[in-house]
């Protein structure tokens, strides 16, 4: 496997990464979390947007992420929607599933 650099973290290569999850239920919980990890030995973030009360709401979603990229500037950030049958808080369809997925990756605002 090749390995990828992501804002100077090197995915692949050298010592495992750190990932933390931020799973909060509001704008506000996921900032507060996001702040955490400064103090953190975090590599790399994984917003695990399945957690928040707005997570259909692409318009919202962008608003956090968008948050999240200022207040974590230097960490890559993983958008993940984990489904019911994944373990994850909620339950979608596998249309809304699909759409939320590409819109989001339109807005090119997570690595």
């Amino acid at each position: 496997m090749k390995p990828i650099e992501i804002k100077g973290t090197k995915i692949g290569d050298g010592m495992p990464k750190i990932c933390v999850p931020i799973v909060g239920e509001t704008k506000e919980e996921i900032l507060t979390q996001a702040k955490q990890v400064k103090n953190s030995c975090a590599d790399l973030v994984e917003w695990r947007v399945d957690w928040y009360n707005e997570c259909l709401d692409v318009k919202k979603i962008t608003e956090v992420l968008a948050s999240l990229r200022e207040e974590l500037a230097q960490y890559p950030i993983i958008f993940t929607f984990r489904t019911k049958a994944e373990g994850g808080e909620k339950e979608i369809c596998y249309e809304d599933y699909a759409k939320l997925l590409r819109d989001m990756a339109h807005t090119k605002a997570m690595d």
